[in-house]
């Protein structure tokens, strides 16, 4: 583990240093098809949690599993000590709550649903649910999805 580290597909990637070099890796991933199809639908959404069904269909074999993370955008803070003392930094994409791993059947679907609680301080307008099948042996991400709450 070190600092910056980036993981593309499950596996340490180290090609982010030169910028083009990350983009096309980025985008040769982009431009294969899903391996999994994944539908994410917010059923309920109260000022304290929404629950989202996720439905799941794939043909990969093997022993999948699924995660669902609750992310945020525009936070913002303040550096107190340091070379950046009084610098103010921006975060998005930070994951607020992280849920899994959930199994995926046997037959390559699943079709549940989850509560997700939300704390006081996050704003709402900025959350997004964010779910991913991976194949826990090899790390592959077989296919990702974002879903964005409305207030």
């Amino acid at each position: 583990m070190y600092t910056p580290q980036i993981a593309v597909n499950g596996q340490d990637n180290r090609s982010w240093l030169s910028d083009a070099r990350f983009k096309n890796e980025i985008a040769s991933i982009n431009r294969m098809p899903a391996k999994a199809e994944i539908r994410l639908a917010v059923n309920s959404h109260t000022l304290k949690s929404v629950q989202v069904s996720t439905n799941i269909k794939t043909a990969e074999a093997g022993p999948l599993v699924y995660y669902l993370a609750l992310q945020e955008n525009n936070l913002q803070s303040t550096v107190n000590a340091g070379e950046n003392r009084g610098e103010l930094l921006r975060h998005d994409y930070v994951v607020r709550q992280w849920l899994g791993p959930f199994k995926v059947g046997a037959d390559g679907k699943t079709n549940e649903s989850h509560e997700i609680h939300f704390q006081p301080a996050w704003k709402q307008r900025d959350l997004s649910v964010v779910a991913f099948v991976q194949n826990p042996v090899t790390g592959e991400i077989l296919q990702a999805l974002t879903l964005g709450l409305c207030e």
